[in-house]
């Protein structure tokens, strides 16, 4: 399945188009204003909640997202070192450790859950906003927690480019 994630160009909370190969859309990405976290909700069409991203609040050496579900349990911590996100990501979750590794360019990666390409993420690189494509096999995991990871890795690498 291949989802495209948009940021959108002007938006006070981080907000986000998430689309399917024709340009339906699939999902709503809504940032809150004014919040120290970046808290992200990940609704579907209807706005039921799915998924909340936020960053940790004080973090001084690694970058932190965690990942929720609808009812607040927390899903998954996304850490990656103080550099570049040519770096690693590693990430705990749910089901078992997710690892990114770098792809050919700067931005694209795979995801890995326990050793298994399941996906890849490409970062659309001639597009107004953040841009990314990513095509996941939607047969073994849900789908919008990947959406919601590629959230919590471009907070990441938006704070990492932010010092």
């Amino acid at each position: 399945m291949k989802i495209k994630i948009i940021n959108k160009m002007v938006s006070l909370g981080g907000s986000s188009k998430v689309l399917d190969e024709q340009d339906k859309p699939l999902l709503k990405v809504k940032g809150k204003f004014f919040t120290m976290t970046r808290k992200k909700w990940v609704r579907d069409l209807d706005g039921k909640k799915l998924y909340m991203v936020r960053q940790k609040l004080i973090s001084p050496i690694h970058h932190i997202n965690y990942i929720f579900d609808a009812e607040g349990n927390r899903l998954s911590e996304v850490s990656s070192g103080f550099l570049t996100f040519s770096d690693k990501a590693s990430i705990t979750s749910s089901f078992g450790p997710i690892n990114i590794e770098q792809g050919g360019s700067w931005g694209d990666y795979d995801i890995l859950v326990k050793g298994e390409k399941v996906g890849s993420v490409t970062r659309q690189a001639f597009s107004m906003t953040n841009s990314f494509l990513l095509d996941i096999d939607e047969s073994k995991y849900d789908w919008r927690y990947f959406v919601a990871l590629v959230i919590a890795l471009d907070n990441i690498r938006d704070k990492k480019s932010s010092h």
